[in-house]
């Protein structure tokens, strides 16, 4: 694979992984909090959306919340497990 390809290949990935965030996670949360009319932080909103994106390394490493990234289409080689 070139160098363009893997670039090319590189972001077609991270287009499908913000679009599925956004569109399983994100929208629905913030319907939520506008239909409740809920107050809600940005650095509560932000750690809740961080959360479904996995954080950490070595034993204090968190996975991904893959009900949300087994929705994308595309994804698998992305949601595969090293």
């Amino acid at each position: 694979m070139t160098q363009v390809n893997f670039l090319q290949k590189a972001a077609q990935t991270a287009g499908s992984l913000t679009s599925t965030l956004l569109r399983y996670h994100i929208a629905p949360k913030l319907e939520s909090i506008l239909d409740k009319e809920s107050k809600i932080t940005h650095d509560m909103l932000s750690a809740q959306i961080e959360a479904r994106l996995g954080s950490g390394e070595g034993k204090d490493a968190k996975g991904p919340d893959m009900k949300v990234w087994s929705k994308g289409k595309n994804l698998d080689e992305a949601c595969e497990k090293s």
